[in-house]
């Protein structure tokens, strides 16, 4: 029986959809000041892809830490 993830990893994968699928927010964020020297548009794609891939490392482990992909052959 799988336990399921928790719940702030599930709205976290909701962020990152918001984030993701929403050009709105990406044109909003573009401009012409740089941010640490990085254009906004790069900022907002490069912050957003971080903000992803961390999501899926800590909902792995947690489905690591909640005993998911053991075997249960015997």
């Amino acid at each position: 029986m799988r336990v399921p993830l928790p719940v702030f990893v599930k709205l976290w994968f909701g962020f990152d959809l918001l984030l993701a699928l929403f050009p709105p927010l990406h044109w909003a964020a573009s401009g012409t000041e740089p941010v640490l020297g990085v254009p906004k548009p790069l900022f907002y794609l490069y912050g957003t892809s971080l903000c992803i891939a961390v999501s899926v490392v800590v909902a792995y482990l947690c489905d690591k830490g909640l005993g998911g992909g053991r075997s249960e052959e015997r």
